[in-house]
């Protein structure tokens, strides 16, 4: 299929090139997916990025339907990885049910965003790992949510320290937390990009919601349709590296086959987010797009002020990669909240990034440093 002349066009695939293995790994099972090598040399050099990219359960699958046998330098690694991060979304999994129902105790609703609400729709937990808990309030809940948490244990890691402290609230989506036991949680208060996240708000997620049940309990997720939208704006959010999360790739694909389109269709036009999952679908392989849905995206496009956004925050855009272009991610007011705290950041924060001789100065001459090194 051709893609889409009326789409909005980038300057650079939102997808990243990919070696033929993780290619086939991660589009395993789609009708015309390209068949993997049997080159045990091509497996060996891909199989350290399948591993960091959580590819390790769809690369095993992809080599067992494939009747490929991998020599055992390369298999074992997969194996301790698909093991490592299955017992990882086991124990998240056991968590969720807790965490929630300790929330919802204190008078606060709750989704659970992504991972959970994704994986249901894949054969095994193994081929969709997840690494930390996202949780889902009213952004008037937060303050309150948070106490909850730090109260259970939780805390934000000294190194996700923010240049103001107001930041968690009007310039960030979510607020990252991890307790002893290492679960993390991200607490969001909008869906990233902010600007339009805002668009799916909590009430809308909340209407369509679908309860799914866990070994431990049950928890609240959002409808299929409005998880494929948080896949497609998950996958224009990666601060400057859009689309490098590959598995969000394949959630878009497994999501789009298995919801139902009428309804895809309805709530991306009603949230005026169609544009924004054309543009997705369009990045997608050919042989891995919705191709029914994406016909009836066909001519969608941004305002001139979404596509203003959208530049400026995926790469070549020249400040993509550095922390000012966050900025254009949010709200208006919000983003000269951020701007100006980021200009003049608290001493607090100085002083954790730079020790006792921590100043202003250091941080703007380090800021001009990485606008050079983001905008060559």
């Amino acid at each position: 299929m051709v893609p889409m002349e009326t789409t909005l066009r980038l300057r650079r695939p939102l997808m990243p090139p990919m070696g033929p293995v993780t290619e086939a790994s991660l589009f395993f099972g789609s009708p015309g997916a390209p068949p993997p090598p049997v080159d045990p040399r091509v497996w060996a050099e891909e199989a350290g990025l399948l591993i960091k990219l959580r590819l390790a359960g769809l690369a095993i699958a992809t080599a067992n339907g494939h009747s490929i046998g991998l020599p055992q330098n390369v298999l074992e690694p997969l194996r301790a990885a698909e093991r490592r991060e299955a017992a990882t979304t086991l124990r998240l999994e056991a968590a969720m049910p807790s965490l929630v129902e300790m929330l919802s105790n204190d008078g606060i609703p709750v989704l659970v965003t992504k991972g959970p609400a994704v994986a249901r729709a894949y054969p095994s937990r193994g081929q969709r790992p997840f690494r930390d808990v996202d949780l889902l309030v009213q952004p008037e809940r937060l303050t309150r949510t948070l106490e909850v948490l730090r109260d259970a244990g939780f805390e934000e890691p000294p190194a996700l320290m923010q240049p103001r402290a107001y930041f968690g609230h009007l310039c960030r989506e979510a607020v990252n937390l991890q307790d002893d036991h290492l679960i993390a949680v991200d607490l969001h208060h909008h869906i990233p990009p902010w600007v339009w996240g805002q668009r799916l708000s909590f009430e809308t997620l909340v209407e369509a919601r679908r309860t799914i049940p866990l070994d431990r309990g049950a928890v609240d997720v959002p409808g299929q349709a409005h998880s494929l939208l948080i896949g497609a704006m998950h996958i224009v959010s990666d601060l400057g590296r859009p689309g490098y999360e590959l598995l969000v790739w394949r959630d878009l694909a497994v999501l789009a086959a298995e919801a139902d389109e009428d309804q895809i269709v309805w709530e991306a036009r009603r949230l005026e987010l169609e544009w924004l999952l054309a543009l997705t679908l369009d990045h997608l392989p050919a042989y891995a797009r919705p191709a029914e849905l994406y016909q009836r995206l066909e001519g969608a496009l941004p305002s001139k002020r979404d596509a203003f956004r959208l530049r400026r925050i995926v790469p070549p855009a020249r400040l993509a990669r550095h922390p000012i272009a966050r900025a254009f991610r949010l709200p208006g007011k919000n983003a000269i909240a951020y701007i100006g705290g980021y200009a003049v950041p608290s001493r607090a924060f100085l002083r954790a990034r730079y020790g006792s001789g921590g100043s202003l100065f250091r941080w703007w001459a380090d800021t001009i440093r990485r606008l050079r090194e983001a905008s060559s």
